[in-house]
């Protein structure tokens, strides 16, 4: 099972987040994504077969950067091999 989605990163809210061992502050916060609902182009076969939704992900400052506002992204949804 594979399902890929494709969303808009709308913001990016930066926090300082306590400490590391080394005094340094540690700074996290949450990037909000929502489902790209345009029509035309590779966005068109999108909105009429799935859902509206929104994504929300506290990571660090590190892997923020990654992101920006106004860029879509791909989501891929696959299930976790979990070993009980």
């Amino acid at each position: 099972m594979k399902v890929r989605r494709k969303f808009k990163c709308d913001r990016i809210e930066r926090c300082a987040d306590g400490y590391d061992e080394e005094g340094k502050p540690v700074v996290e916060g949450t990037v909000e994504f929502s489902t790209v609902i345009e029509c035309g182009g590779e966005d068109s076969e999108f909105p009429r077969c799935r859902p509206g939704g929104h994504l929300e992900i506290r990571m660090p400052d590190t892997e923020q950067t990654q992101f920006q506002p106004g860029r879509s992204y791909f989501v891929d949804i696959t299930p976790a091999d979990t070993e009980d």
